[in-house]
């Protein structure tokens, strides 16, 4: 802000004045945010965690010290589901920081997916406090791999062996999976395709397992689905 003002200067009763023109700039420390509102991480699967960086400019002439608080929120401790990284600091002017916040996302104590929310507070020395509200939902893992044993029966040896298994997502949030082989695996040849992808809300999606075994004998061996990354799902072959 920019001052301008006069002031005049009498002496005693005499009739003549004199004025000096007199200026000041004022400087209010204050922060730009990028990106600039709410921040939302969406709908996350249970006990899984995600971060989303701000970016903050100094947008003033003064060196800008700087600290966050989260504040306190009655339906939940908002300190064990959101974080603030780093929780204080300083900028030089025209300089800038990036602070990262993140999100746990937790069941209610009945096991279900919640909806949270808190206010970070950024407290400027000298300046304003600058407030954004953090969103995120929880949602419980709910899915079927089938099927749950594949038996090939007898086959020549050295035939290419295939079997669909299908993977169904009955979450409200997407799922990603990956599949696991064996190793030292008996098979001449074991593959899936595709090996890993996300899995949409509420739909279903097949891979293709194909086996050549290499030698006339019996097998007995396994692939693993992991979902999630937190769960996994057996599935012998034979």
């Amino acid at each position: 802000e920019n001052i301008l003002k006069r002031i005049v200067f009498r002496h005693g009763n005499h009739s003549v004045k004199f004025g000096v023109n007199v200026s000041a700039e004022i400087y209010f420390p204050n922060i730009d945010f990028s990106p600039n509102g709410p921040v939302d991480f969406g709908l996350m699967l249970v006990n899984t965690e995600r971060s989303i960086d701000v970016n903050m400019k100094n947008a003033n002439e003064l060196e800008t010290i700087w600290n966050w608080e989260l504040l306190p929120n009655e339906k939940a401790d908002v300190s064990n589901i959101f974080d603030i990284y780093p929780i204080r600091g300083e900028m030089k002017s025209g300089g800038s920081d990036v602070v990262h916040f993140s999100f746990v996302a937790k069941s209610d104590e009945n096991g279900h997916g919640t909806k949270q929310s808190a206010v970070a507070v950024c407290h400027i020395k000298g300046g304003p406090d600058y407030q954004i509200l953090l969103t995120g939902n929880s949602s419980n893992i709910d899915f079927r791999v089938e099927p749950i044993s594949i038996d090939f029966g007898s086959q020549y040896f050295l035939n290419a062996l295939h079997e669909k298994i299908i993977l169904t997502n009955f979450s409200d949030a997407a799922v990603s999976y990956e599949t696991i082989l064996p190793r030292g695996c008996q098979f001449k040849q074991i593959s899936i395709n595709p090996s890993s992808g996300t899995l949409h809300p509420d739909s279903s999606f097949e891979i293709d397992l194909m086996v050549v075994p290499g030698l006339p004998q019996v097998y007995k061996e396994y692939v693993k689905v992991r979902v999630a990354p937190i769960q996994e799902i057996e599935i012998p072959i034979s």
